[in-house]
């Protein structure tokens, strides 16, 4: 499966590399460029999640747009705050059959919608489904399974 992940702190982090690490193309989008060097450098973002490795190659980028094409998953893992500017920034360049995970908890501040709720405002379209439980980062990050 081909995967864009949206977000380079310690939840997006957790989960692009255990879909990595499972074998599916992922691509990363992280806009911090020392961040990526970091995981390009030491297998992991030491910043927001140490000691969790990448043990499959993962495309690193800050160039979200040119990781949209022929993608099956996008996940969005950024602060509910940013969402919607991430969103209105792909709208024209994400295939309809493209399935939007969210990882991000919260309502917008400004018109107490969900995510999901933005999501069907601006990608009507597109299935969208929320991944949420009681896990953390840091164990998902270290393969510990939570109930």
């Amino acid at each position: 499966m081909k995967i864009t992940l949206c977000g380079g702190g310690s939840w997006g982090t957790a989960i692009a590399r255990l879909l990595s690490n499972k074998g599916h193309d992922v691509n990363f989008y992280i806009r911090n460029k020392s961040v990526i060097y970091d995981i390009k450098k030491n297998k992991e973002n030491s910043k927001y999640l140490p000691g969790a490795k990448f043990e499959n190659e993962i495309n690193l980028t800050n160039n979200l747009l040119s990781v949209l094409k022929d993608i099956d998953i996008f996940v969005l893992a950024v602060p509910t705050t940013s969402s919607r500017e991430i969103l209105e920034e792909i709208k024209n360049y994400l295939g309809e059959n493209v399935i939007i995970v969210n990882l991000s908890k919260g309502f917008e501040v400004d018109t107490l919608k969900r995510i999901s709720e933005i999501s069907k405002e601006i990608l009507p379209r597109n299935s969208f489904v929320a991944l949420s439980g009681p896990s953390h980062a840091e164990e998902v990050g270290k393969d510990i399974p939570t109930t």
